[in-house]
Order: C-alpha cells, then sequence, then structure tokens
C-alpha cells in the first residue's frame, strides 16, 4: 500500500503481529501460526482491547485483518481474540474489530 507505516505491535517466541496504517484504516497483519496457547489467545485479546482503546482516540473506526483465502490461520486466530468475519475482497477474506464492520472501498 501506498502511504503506509508499520511496526511490531505484539511479539513472542510463537507470534509476530504487525501493524500497517493509513489515513484511513489500520490493519493488523496476523501470524502464520501453528500453535497458539490458551495463554496467548488471553493475552491478545487483553492487549486487542487497548489497542482499540488507542486508536480509537486516534480517530480510527475499526482495526482490519486480511487474509489470504489458501493462507487463513490469521483469521482463526482473529475470530479467537474478537474480530468478526465481514466479508471477502480481492481473495483475501476481512475481519474487523470495533464499533461497525465495514468493506474496504478499493
Amino acid at each position: 500500500m501506498q502511504g503506509t507505516d508499520t511496526f511490531v505491535a505484539y511479539e513472542t517466541e510463537r507470534l509476530k503481529i504487525t501493524v500497517e496504517y493509513t489515513e484511513e484504516h489500520v490493519f493488523l497483519h496476523m501470524p502464520e501460526a501453528t500453535s497458539v496457547t490458551p495463554g496467548d489467545i488471553k493475552n491478545l485479546r487483553s492487549k486487542l482491547k487497548d489497542f482499540y482503546r488507542f486508536i480509537r482516540t486516534a480517530g480510527y473506526p475499526v482495526i482490519i485483518v486480511t487474509e489470504k483465502k489458501e493462507n487463513n490461520s490469521g483469521g482463526r486466530i482473529a475470530k479467537m481474540v474478537g474480530f468478526i468475519y465481514v466479508g471477502d475482497h480481492s481473495g483475501a477474506s476481512i475481519y474487523t474489530y470495533g464499533e461497525t464492520p465495514c468493506l474496504l472501498s478499493n
């Protein structure tokens, strides 16, 4: 994406989650994880609530996760921590976390 910035938001031995943001959207890039523990999921849920409060203050309505259909391990993790599947776009499954689910405009 043009005009984006990224940073690592969460990292353990098993998981690395990065944030990519533009003026309009915030994306989480979920890992290709083969094993996550219940403790990982609990910790991610807590961190996600804090992160969502932060991005709401910055003016973003939702956090978006997009996953290619052929590799949807990140989508499974997204659903486990509270993201909602909202549809498909350009060959990817889209999940949102926040007040109102949305689809990308392009």
